[in-house]
């Protein structure tokens, strides 16, 4: 069974890589990062002008739900998404401007679908946006795993509508970058999990830090490794419980 990031897309700049260390470290999840960063760059820096009314009027011509945006913050989102995605499926879980557990259900089976026809199957879970992928005969390569996956992602939706769910389950209130860094700052002050006197500007310039040659993760050599490098303790829990604390 290979267990692999479907979502894990975060909201922060920096929150991928953090839930990447503190959830899953194998070589297929690091592959599949770029597919759904891809995804999340197509969706965010292409809005269809026959939409862009819809930030302002009710709604498209194409029948999208509207929501208000006070109840819903994320629906320009939503309705941006059901106008670009080829996906009947999508599109019909889109439409309400809301997508349930039921409807995330409905869309695994699609997906699932597909994938039988490579003697493949995934189990995903919403709750920490990781998915496990059983080769049911142990017949691929990681790459022929990635290819297969890859095409059933395609050809379902898969790229369009997980990375969205997550993002929406991830921060439900839409809370903007610069506000979600600042509060996670707070937050992890708060708890003790930073020295008194570290300034805001002195801890991002640490978290934005970028690998060496060598690869290898310049946190684990400040005063943060702990967290990454025991992810079970305590203060290692509560670190990373302050990017999801932020976002309600």
């Amino acid at each position: 069974m290979r267990r692999f990031p479907s979502h894990a897309v975060r909201f922060v700049e920096g929150q991928w890589r953090e839930f990447g260390r503190a959830h899953n470290k194998s070589v297929l999840a690091v592959q599949l990062w770029g597919e759904l960063e891809k995804a999340m760059v197509r969706r965010f820096h292409a809005i269809p002008v026959f939409c862009l009314a819809v930030l302002i009027l009710a709604s498209c011509s194409n029948g999208a739900a509207s929501t208000d945006k006070t109840t819903n913050p994320w629906r320009t989102e939503i309705q941006r998404m059901y106008s670009r995605t080829d996906s009947d499926l999508v599109r019909e879980i889109l439409r309400d401007g809301t997508i349930t557990d039921a409807e995330i259900e409905e869309f695994q089976e699609s997906y699932n679908k597909c994938l039988a026809q490579y003697d493949l199957s995934s189990s995903y879970s919403r709750e920490d946006g990781s998915e496990s992928v059983s080769d049911q005969f142990s017949q691929y390569t990681p790459d022929q795993l990635n290819e297969h996956v890859d095409q059933c992602r395609t050809k379902t939706g898969y790229y369009e509508l997980i990375p969205l769910d997550q993002e929406i389950h991830a921060n439900p209130n839409h809370v903007s970058e610069a506000d979600s860094k600042r509060k996670i700052f707070d937050c992890r002050k708060r708890h003790g999990l930073l020295d008194a006197d570290l300034s805001y500007e002195e801890y991002q310039k640490i978290m934005e830090a970028k690998p060496d040659s060598s690869g290898r993760d310049p946190l684990l050599d400040t005063p943060f490794g702990k967290y990454y490098e025991d992810t079970e303790s305590e203060e290692a829990q509560q670190w990373f419980a302050c990017e999801t604390e932020t976002s309600e």
